[in-house]
């Protein structure tokens, strides 16, 4: 087991040097980016340098090298990175080109005219086909996939919802509880996904169009639905528009509600505990708020019938 020290957001200069050790031909200096739930995340020139806090996130970078790997090898309609972990004793760090001029949140979806919308989710549903078209084997045995867990004790979730939640939304997290715990004694659709498009993991040009994803660290093997949820946070309306052309492209009938309730019960879950999370009570009852307007009023703007409406 390799030793991380610690490190500060400030110690850019340390950090640079680290970085320019192995890759001298980066001539700019460091600037500090963000910090995640794993890493620090720096920039310098067009690429992206990120430091592990602990063990287990730097066995995460390790996965995610091998990850982009492969997926670079499908050749995807969206551009994603070109990791490696450079194993500096002390101090290991990841490197990748940087993907896009930004990010591609709900505004740069919503200022796009309705061919481009179009397109990005055309780009997004072929992305997801590829990933779900590789064998769970060789996802799990040559991949190193990761199945992701399924929630950990329902009795403590519903403690959790009761306690933490806000008094208008306990009753929505009781309700996806019950929804989500009903769906186990079926089969699920397990794929080798991504499972984190959300919209901080994306990618824009400088016009605000979708050119690519990056962040593979949480791929694994799951149920379809759950891939999905995260796109739900750029735009329900982008979300809807990429399972209706996947539902086309690969004949799967994907639904909408699964997706919804999957991704609320991610956020309750999280809040419980399942994955150590540095976000606040405030952060997930936000998060959850959304779930619920989603439920309760976005799939019948479209048209879509999630089959039972919670009692809001």
């Amino acid at each position: 087991m390799s030793t991380i020290n610690s490190i500060e957001t400030d110690d850019l200069k340390l950090i640079e040097q680290l970085v320019k050790s192995r890759r001298p031909d980066l001539k700019g200096p460091l600037v500090y980016i963000r910090t995640g739930w794993e890493n620090l995340a720096f920039g310098i020139e067009d690429h992206i340098v990120r430091l592990p806090k602990n063990e287990s996130a730097l066995n995460a970078l390790r996965r995610e090298e091998q990850f982009c790997q492969y997926v670079l090898g499908l050749m995807p309609s969206l551009a994603t990175p070109d990791l490696t972990v450079h194993e500096v004793v002390g101090y290991p760090f990841s490197l990748h080109r940087k993907i896009g001029s930004g990010l591609f949140a709900r505004n740069e979806y919503e200022n796009l005219s309705n061919f481009e919308k179009e397109e990005a989710a055309e780009k997004l549903a072929s992305f997801f086909m590829l990933m779900h078209e590789t064998p769970l084997h060789y996802a799990e045995e040559t991949l190193g996939a990761p199945k992701r867990p399924g929630p950990s004790c329902y009795e403590r979730m519903a403690q959790t919802v009761e306690g933490r939640l806000a008094p208008h939304l306990k009753e929505f997290g009781h309700d996806i509880l019950r929804e989500y715990r009903g769906w186990q004694t079926e089969k699920p659709q397990l794929v080798f996904g991504h499972f984190d498009l959300h919209d901080g993991n994306v990618g824009a040009d400088l016009n605000g169009r979708l050119v690519g994803v990056f962040d593979f660290a949480d791929c694994a093997i799951g149920d379809v639905h759950a891939d999905f949820a995260p796109l739900f946070y750029i735009s329900p309306d982008l979300a809807y528009k990429t399972v209706a052309r996947y539902s086309a492209l690969t004949n799967k009938a994907i639904d909408p509600r699964r997706i919804a309730v999957a991704g609320a019960m991610c956020e309750i879950s999280d809040l419980a505990g399942d994955r150590q999370s540095p976000e606040s009570d405030e952060f997930f009852n936000q998060k959850l708020n959304e779930w619920r307007n989603t439920l309760s009023s976005g799939g019948r703007s479209r048209g879509i019938s999630f089959q039972r409406q919670f009692n809001i």
